[in-house]
This record gives C-alpha cells, sequence and structure tokens, in this order.
C-alpha cells in the first residue's frame, strides 16, 4: 500500500519547474497578443498556471486572504498586457 501511495502522490515544485512554467506562461502571453500561435501554450495555458501558482503558495502558506493574491495577479497580467500592447503600438 505504502509504495502505491508514493506513485501516486506528486512531489512540490521545484523552483527551477515554476520558473521554467511561469517563462512559458510570459511566452505564451506575447504570443497571444501577437496574434501568433506558441505552443506548448495559450492563454488559458497561462490562466491555468496562474491559478496553480496560486495553490501553491496559499499550501505555503504565504497568502492568507486570496482576494488579495488575486487582485495582484490580475494587476500583474493587466500591466504586461499593457506594456505588450504599448510596444506594439496597441490600444
Amino acid at each position: 500500500m505504502e509504495y502505491r501511495m508514493k506513485d501516486i502522490m506528486k512531489p512540490p515544485k521545484t523552483l527551477e519547474e515554476q520558473k521554467k512554467e511561469a517563462r512559458e506562461a510570459a511566452m505564451a502571453a506575447g504570443a497571444e497578443v501577437l496574434d501568433e500561435e506558441w505552443k506548448p501554450g495559450t492563454l488559458e495555458n497561462v490562466k491555468r498556471q496562474v491559478e496553480n501558482a496560486y495553490t501553491d503558495l496559499k499550501g505555503c502558506g504565504l497568502y492568507k486572504e486570496e482576494k488579495h493574491f488575486r487582485n495582484g495577479m490580475d494587476l500583474m497580467y493587466n500591466n504586461v498586457i499593457d506594456i505588450i500592447n504599448s510596444e506594439l503600438g496597441r490600444k
């Protein structure tokens, strides 16, 4: 039984794995704004990765209230999109 539980349970993501996912999410968001296809990420994939990051951080006890984290993530995402759009001359 113990052997089977080890197979089912996944170890927490390392910092390097989290950084890799963040880079992929940023590239996917940039490709979406440029109307290009980028794999493995899409805008929906970025959203899912952000939600997964929230789950990971909440498990660490860094954020006591969900609304503060979600507000911060929304602001970060909006700022990134605004910067990309301004670089492209879009409104």
